[in-house]
């Protein structure tokens, strides 16, 4: 995890513990298709693509095969925080972890994935391809 990448994670934090929430962009600003790459703590990379729609999101590591769903816990415009439910390639993955996508710049989201004990495990940036 580069300096860079802690700053940002402890600054989002603060700022939404402080504030309702991240500001709110156009309320179906992050509905589409996803894609990018993610960055583990031990430097492994990979490939992730999430898809929001109303009322569902849905995540896959197509590098890893596997993926599943993400349970929404709260969302707003341009935030989302979510439970892991994989329902494929749970050998291969560790199922229930914490997303956080959160969409600064328009098209893009910074994504964020904790271990079930919460520890700070991956990030990675994605953009909008549909």
């Amino acid at each position: 995890m580069t300096r860079r990448h802690i700053a940002f994670v402890l600054i989002a934090a603060l700022f939404a513990f402080i504030t309702a929430g991240p500001p709110a962009l156009a309320a179906d600003s992050m509905t589409g298709v996803w894609e990018g790459e993610g960055i583990q703590d031990n430097n492994s990379r990979w490939s992730i693509k999430v898809t929001v729609a109303p009322g569902r999101v849905t995540i896959d590591y197509p590098s890893l095969n596997c993926g599943g769903i993400l349970e929404v816990v709260e969302k707003t415009g341009s935030y989302i925080r979510a439970e892991e439910k994989l329902g494929y390639g749970l050998k291969k993955c560790i199922n229930g972890g914490l997303v956080i996508l959160l969409e600064i710049i328009p098209g893009q989201l910074d994504f964020f994935w904790y271990y079930p004990d919460r520890r700070l495990g991956a990030t990675g940036v994605l953009k909008k391809t549909k």
